[in-house]
């Protein structure tokens, strides 16, 4: 007589299969690569600090992370895919403070407030500072201020834009001062050091990378810079909370991620980036392109971002940038 098969119970088979789609469920992240979006060309300051900080994170994450760049609509269309990817851990990327917290007032954009997405981690900044020609007899902020005072409607401030980071605090400065100040915005960086160095204006409101050049040339001097704390790039600069103004709107790069993300998710991207972004090989390319590292996690951070959007209201208002 053929000897039969004995067959599997039915409550074994339904343990083997719970088995099996828990086992699915709670699978180690990251199972695949992670695409890493950033909203600007290749070449650009964002572009380079997320290829290098990639390349950095091969040491401290199990698959590789791919950046892909989405350039458009200043920073809006790379952030945008973020934010609305599926919120599983394998999309995240790069934005600025300025397309998270003052762009969506002045545009009608697919996301609003810091809830919209998940903050993970900061990353770099680009500091800004008040420059002058060096052979003003300004030496600092309080100079600068009691020049503009004694001398009402005389004195003109570059920036490379309205609504740009460097010409809210041309702005804030003229306001909190209480100073009779053209401001006059200029089609971009070039254009307007090009206007400080002949002596069309008397002062810029710069960022450090455009300006650093000519700081070392001695050909321009930075009378403060719009910051918390003092910036190692501008040794013996004040800081313009120091100088008694507090204004210290900078542009800032965030790692953002669609909203929703797991907390563990999270907790793990934020546990790499920070090692990466204390690798040597982090370190070094952004020294040498004067990019300051600036951590912070997804709690400051998310702090930062509901801080600085609110303000923007304000000041979008205050300023009538609408």
């Amino acid at each position: 007589m053929k000897k039969r098969t004995p067959l599997v119970s039915l409550p074994v088979l339904v343990i083997f299969f719970i088995a099996s789609m828990l086992s699915g469920a709670f699978a180690e992240y990251p199972e695949k690569p992670v695409t890493f979006i950033c909203p600007w060309p290749s070449g650009g300051a964002t572009d380079t600090a997320s290829r290098t900080l990639a390349q950095a994170a091969k040491k401290y994450f199990p698959k590789p992370i791919v950046v892909m760049n989405r350039a458009g609509g200043a920073g809006t269309i790379g952030t945008t895919e973020i934010i609305h990817s599926k919120p599983d851990g394998y999309t995240v990327g790069i934005s600025a403070g300025k397309a998270l917290t003052f762009q969506p007032h002045r545009t009608n954009l697919p996301y609003g407030p810091p809830d919209d997405y998940t903050p993970i981690v900061l990353l770099i900044k680009t500091p800004l500072c008040l420059a002058v020609k060096a052979s003003e007899p300004w030496k600092d902020v309080k100079d600068f201020v009691a020049h503009a005072k004694a001398n009402p409607g005389k004195v003109r401030i570059g920036h490379t834009g309205t609504g740009q980071t460097d010409h809210l605090n041309a702005e804030m400065l003229k306001m909190k001062a209480s100073i009779d100040v053209a401001i006059v915005p200029f089609p971009g960086s070039t254009e307007a050091l090009s206007a400080l160095l002949g002596g069309h204006i008397e002062a810029m409101s710069a960022f450090d990378g455009v300006v650093l050049p000519h700081i070392k040339a001695g050909k321009v001097r930075a009378l403060g810079i719009f910051e918390e704390k003092p910036n190692p790039h501008f040794p013996n600069v004040q800081t313009f909370p120091e100088a008694g103004y507090d204004i210290t709107m900078t542009t800032y790069y965030p790692i953002i991620g669609p909203k929703g993300l797991p907390k563990n998710i999270v907790a793990k991207l934020d546990e790499v980036f920070k090692k990466s972004m204390e690798d040597p090989l982090f370190v070094k390319a952004m020294e040498a392109n004067s990019y300051p590292i600036v951590y912070e996690g997804p709690e400051d951070l998310k702090k930062r971002l509901v801080s600085d959007y609110q303000l923007n209201a304000k000041l979008i208002d205050i300023f009538k940038l609408k």
